[in-house]
C-alpha cells in the first residue's frame, strides 16, 4: 500500500462527512426502490368512490318500439334517497312515464315479465300516488330525452331497494289520477338494474 493510499484511508475513518456521505446516498437508494415499486399499493382500491355504488339499467326497445338508452341510479351520501340520470331516445314527441317495475326480466316482447310498479314506501303509504315512480321524460322533436332528479323514497338495497329489479318506459306521461299505475300506456322500453361497476373496484 503506497503512503497516498494509507492517507486516504484513514481520512476515510475518521473524517464523520465521509459517513454521512454514505449513508445520504443508502437513504436515496431506498428511497428510489420504493419509489419505484416497493412503496405502499395503491389504496384507491380501499377508498370506493360514487362509482362503486352506481347501477345502472340499459334500456331496450320492446317489440314495435325504437326506444332505448340508459338509466344511471347514484347514492349520495350527503342526501337522502337516489340520484337518477335517465338518456332516452327513440320516443315520440312529448311526456313519458317511466318506473321501477318488481321482476328484472324484460325477455317478454312487450316487457309484461318486468312485472307490476315495485313501491319505494314499504309501509302501505303510496297506495294514493303512482308506485315506482321516476318522473317523467320529455322528448324533443328529435325523441331524445334527458332528465336528471332525486328519487327520496328509493334505495339500491334494502326493503326499498331497486337492484335487480327492472325500468320500465311507457308510451304516454303519467295521469296523476290513476293510482297506482300512472296509466302510461304501453311499455316501450325496458332495462334490469345491475351493478354497472362492481367488477372495477
Amino acid at each position: 500500500m503506497t503512503h497516498h493510499d494509507r492517507r486516504y484511508e484513514r481520512n476515510a475513518r475518521t473524517d464523520p462527512r465521509s459517513g454521512a456521505l454514505s449513508c445520504g446516498i443508502a437513504a436515496t437508494a431506498v428511497a428510489l426502490i420504493g419509489w419505484w415499486g416497493c412503496g405502499p399499493a395503491d389504496s384507491s382500491a380501499d377508498n370506493p368512490t360514487l362509482a362503486s355504488e352506481e347501477v345502472v339499467a340499459q334500456l331496450e326497445p320492446t317489440r314495435d318500439s325504437q326506444v332505448q338508452g340508459t338509466v344511471t341510479f347514484f347514492e349520495d351520501g350527503d342526501q337522502e334517497g337516489l340520484r337518477i340520470r335517465a338518456d332516452v331516445s327513440g320516443l315520440e314527441p312529448g311526456r313519458h312515464g317511466f318506473h321501477v317495475h318488481r321482476n328484472g326480466d324484460c325477455s317478454a316482447p312487450d316487457a309484461s315479465s318486468a312485472g307490476p310498479h315495485f313501491a319505494f314506501v314499504v309501509d302501505g303509504t303510496e297506495s294514493d300516488r303512482i308506485t315506482g315512480n321516476l318522473g317523467e321524460l320529455e322528448a324533443d322533436s328529435s325523441g331524445h330525452a334527458v332528465l336528471e332528479t332525486v328519487v327520496p323514497t328509493a334505495e339500491l338495497e334494502g326493503e326499498r331497494g331497486i337492484l335487480g329489479r327492472a325500468v320500465v318506459v311507457h308510451a304516454r306521461g303519467n295521469d296523476p289520477r290513476v293510482t297506482p299505475t300512472g296509466d302510461a300506456g304501453a311499455r316501450v322500453a325496458c332495462g334490469v338494474i345491475i351493478a354497472s361497476r362492481a367488477d372495477r373496484l
